[in-house]
């Protein structure tokens, strides 16, 4: 078979810089490979894929050749008799030192070389000496290593120095000793080491903690997205008796990274945690006393509301929500006065604007391309979003692209210039007194990139003015938006989407008599745990119903300090505490919007039986309180209802009769009875700006442990995690 062009026009659509393997493949052409991939540099160690040209003597290796060069006025073999034998000699080369252990091999079914020796490689033996044995490496908690099935392929090589940017493996030796490992006994430290498993063509590299377990073919696989981090990233998850096996990345052709963090390929692990499956089993508590217990606390505020009594205020706090489990709480607070609908995290941030809260100008690859300088305000882009950390490491290799930091040291794995360590430095550059200013102003098309948890800090509000008056810089023009803002979890843009949410405070915990806390873990959310030591100081004196007190914990796990107890210091009694065990994200049909202000979907994968999702649980709520005469007002009641045959409408089948209020962009809505008029206020002058008082504290990361300390409901209880954490904390520690 033979491929040749003889239309020039054709021909002139090609690019330069395309391979000639790459081009074939593009055009349905198969070319047996081992090193070649289209993410990595070319290596031509393999030497699998040869075609024949026309007026070549010899064959000549695809992937390092050029596809415009080698189809001008030229015919090009791939399928003639004389590279069926150079595939058969050069696949008998490469089996001389590889292990005959197919069968107990976990790439066996999944093996390039398996494939390829089948199809290409030669029936007979002629080798009949000792094969070369290859001690096997410790690489981590995540990749096992086999290194006598390795054939020097280097594709694990260039992906740590071209993609990760963390130069960790390399081939020592030379001839037959040539071995590839660290040179020294250490682990692989990046944040991406589990993509060498994917990467590598031969059983060499697996996932360590799958050894020996099932077949590729005996596992469905099912897609769905990566809860870890604010992208949501399109994933593949493999599924066996109603239990995860493994994930691995989806590849997407609308997504310019498709690599997988070890955090999104081993999270899964915290769902299946033996423990936590213990206490499945053994609670025996009935959901309908579980919700007899909630109907007489509501009965509680229904008398207290017919006394026209406000003291007491039943607070559902939130995180990590769905959109539909967001609307439907938003209208109940809308419908009850005593209910009060508070965010955990005390964020401070202005939601009129999609830009506010989004990426905007990094998530475009042309205009990420036509910027030439780029400032990270207190951003940790590596541990916080891989993706983006990614993304900027690309453009900084294609040069003529400047980075610089504001916060503590880190590595970034690519050239960053620090300027300071707090706000100040901000203050100084508005102000035109840095000489950061120099570069700004000759910059095109600069960008401006922070995150949402800088607007927790106390100062949040100035630093807002801060950023108004960048409008004034070159950042932010009538044609070019440079304002980006990273997310640091699932769906914190659909929260801020949906409403402006208040956050829980000292003054609603004076009133409050009963809490309901929906996926929310005490332990890792900053405010709630100030407010709970101040609890414990007496500094807060609060005084619920001492009888119907409830703290209702609707969780994956149970939180197991609870320090919101009642009167009578009983820490886990039926009487003030109540747990919901939820679903996880594999077990629900739900919709969460990225840090991209993407739509991403999740399927129904798993199925449990004792545990319900976050939307059964509150129309449950709901539907247990028939009896509670302040719930059934048909003046509040008639505003909603459930309607199971209409189910077309929307996805949990319900129907709204509150019509959008719309401001300044599409997905910014809230639900309300009234149109409510907005004023905005004129731009401030430049001359005349009032001034702003920061705090001179340093800006601190947020996120300093990779694997367990992120703000998803998952890595915490990982076991293969708690151990990269471990080995990550002994690496940066000069003490054992």
């Amino acid at each position: 078979m033979s491929i040749k062009i003889t239309n020039k026009k054709q021909l002139e659509k090609i690019d330069n810089k395309v391979s000639l393997i790459a081009y074939l493949i593009s055009n349905g052409i198969s070319i047996p490979h081992f090193c070649y991939h289209n993410e990595l540099s070319i290596a031509g160690n393999c030497r699998v894929c040869l075609v024949e040209l026309k007026n070549s003597p010899k064959p000549v290796v695809s992937c390092a050749v050029n596809a415009k060069s080698c189809l001008l006025n030229n015919k090009v073999y791939y399928d003639s008799v004389l590279l069926k034998k150079a595939r058969e000699n050069i696949l008998e080369f490469l089996l001389l030192n590889h292990p005959m252990d197919c069968p107990i091999c976990d790439q066996g079914g999944e093996c390039d070389l398996q494939d390829q020796s089948l199809f290409f490689g030669f029936t007979k033996k002629r080798f009949y000496k000792f094969k070369r044995i290859v001690s096997d490496k410790d690489l981590g908690p995540i990749v096992k290593t086999v290194m006598t099935r390795c054939i020097h392929c280097t594709r694990c090589i260039r992906f740590a120095n071209e993609i990760t940017g963390v130069e960790e493996l390399g081939i020592f030796g030379r001839g037959t000793l040539s071995e590839v490992g660290t040179y020294v006994d250490r682990i692989l430290t990046s944040e991406l080491s589990g993509n060498v498993i994917d990467l590598c063509p031969v059983g060499a590299l697996t996932l360590k903690s799958f050894p020996f377990e099932l077949r590729g073919w005996d596992i469905k696989s099912y897609e769905s997205i990566n809860p870890t981090d604010s992208f949501g990233q399109d994933i593949r998850v493999y599924i066996e008796n109603n239990q995860i096996i493994k994930i691995e990345p989806e590849f997407a052709n609308n997504s310019s990274n498709n690599w997988l963090t070890d955090k999104g390929r081993q999270f899964f692990d915290s769902i299946f945690e033996p423990e936590k499956l213990k206490n499945i089993k053994k609670s025996s508590e009935k959901w309908e006393n579980l919700f007899k217990t909630i109907n007489k606390t509501l009965y509680t505020f229904n008398i207290c509301n017919l006394k026209n009594s406000n003291k007491h205020f039943f607070i559902i706090i939130f995180e990590h929500l769905s959109v539909e489990v967001l609307n439907l709480l938003f209208i109940i607070s809308q419908m009850y006065t005593f209910i009060k609908l508070k965010r955990a995290e005390n964020y401070k941030i202005n939601n009129d604007l999609e830009s506010n809260f989004q990426l905007e100008s990094v998530s475009s690859k042309s205009k990420l391309l036509s910027s030439s300088l780029c400032l990270l305000l207190g951003v940790n882009s590596r541990y916080e979003n891989s993706n983006l950390n990614l993304t900027l490491r690309q453009r900084y290799l294609k040069g003529n692209f400047e980075v610089l930091s504001i916060g503590s040291l880190f590595d970034f794995t690519f050239s960053v210039s620090f300027l300071g360590s707090n706000l100040s430095i901000l203050n100084s550059i508005v102000e035109g007194n840095n000489l950061f200013c120099v570069d700004l102003k000759l910059a095109k098309n600069p960008m401006l990139i922070t995150n949402t948890e800088i607007f927790k800090r106390n100062d949040s509000k100035h630093f807002i003015d801060i950023i108004k008056v960048l409008k004034f810089t070159n950042i932010i023009s009538k044609t070019w938006n440079g304002l980006n803002v990273s997310n640091s979890y699932l769906n914190e843009a659909g929260v801020n989407s949906l409403f402006s949410f208040s956050s829980l405070t000292f003054k609603d915990l004076y009133s409050f008599s009963s809490l309901y806390a929906i996926n929310v873990k005490i332990s890792n959310i900053t405010n709630l745990k100030k407010l709970v030591e101040l609890k414990l100081l007496n500094f807060i004196k609060i005084k619920p119903l001492e009888k119907n007190f409830v703290l209702i914990d609707q969780n994956l796990t149970k939180n197991n300090n609870i320090d919101f107890v009642s009167s009578n210091n009983n820490l886990i009694n039926f009487t003030n505490y109540l747990y919901l065990p939820n679903n996880t994200m594999f077990e629900n049909q739900e919709t969460f919007i990225n840090t991209e202000g993407l739509i991403k979907r999740t399927t129904k994968l798993l199925l449990k039986k004792k545990t319900k999702s976050n939307w059964k649980l509150i129309r449950k709520f709901i539907k247990c309180n028939k009896n509670v005469s302040y719930l059934n007002n048909t003046k509040n009641n008639k505003l909603i209802y459930f309607d199971t045959k209409n189910n077309y409408n929307f996805k949990n089948f319900i129907n709204f009769q509150y019509f959008a209020t719309q401001s300044l962009t599409d997905l910014n809505f809230y639900l309300n009875i009234k149109n409510n008029t907005f004023i905005i206020y004129k731009n401030v002058s430049p001359f005349k700006l009032k001034s702003i008082k920061t705090f001179n504290t340093k800006i601190k990361y947020w996120l300093d442990d990779f694997y367990n300390g992120g703000k998803d409901n998952y890595c915490h209880n990982s076991l293969v995690l708690n151990n990269c954490s471990k080995n990550l904390r002994l690496s940066t520690t000069n003490f054992f």
